[in-house]
């Protein structure tokens, strides 16, 4: 793999007994761009993202992301530290506030950018002191946003990441950090 591509995939297909979630796939992803999996539910976007991520073991074919072998379990585990993931069903830790599971999580990225963990705060007018679980889904999804933008990833995975934002909260994926 070159440096020129973040991901790069070569007949990924993953099953579930007779059913084939996804079907040798063959994908290249350069640097410094979007991209997008489209297609109605059950057509196995969650699921390639989480083979991507080593978090789900490929039936065959092979694949790498930022250069690390997503069939590996310890360089996907490595993978894993370099990539921000927001996942479709946002899990975070629901008996914690928002400024709890802000400071657990800027805990462990020592380069965390406060600048974008401030901004994000006022623009989404985030109650700090309110437990994660008394969240509406739109918030849940603000936060987990803001969580992955604060902490300097190689690269941002997010699966349904628009989920419950109203079109006021769709402005991250326009703003420049």
């Amino acid at each position: 793999m070159t440096n020129e591509f973040v991901i790069i995939t070569h007949a990924l297909s993953k099953s579930y007994g007779n059913n084939s979630a996804v079907q040798g796939l063959n994908l290249s992803v350069k640097r410094h761009r979007i991209t997008a999996f489209l297609g109605r539910n059950g057509a196995g976007k969650s699921t390639t993202i989480e083979m991507l991520l080593g978090m789900v073991h490929p039936t065959s074919g092979s694949g790498a992301v930022l250069g690390k072998d997503i069939t590996d379990s310890t360089e996907s585990c490595e993978l894993r530290r370099r990539v921000a993931y927001v996942a479709e069903d946002k899990p975070l830790y629901g008996y914690m506030t928002v400024e709890q599971i802000i400071r657990f999580a800027k805990s462990f990225y020592p380069d965390w950018r406060t600048d974008v963990e401030k901004k994000l705060l006022l623009d989404y007018e985030s109650p700090i002191e309110r437990k994660v679980k008394t969240l509406a889904r739109g918030m849940r999804t603000k936060l987990a946003l803001l969580l992955a933008f604060s902490r300097r990833p190689d690269l941002v995975v997010l699966d349904e990441p628009s989920e419950a934002l109203t079109p006021s909260g769709l402005s991250i994926f326009s703003a420049r950090w």
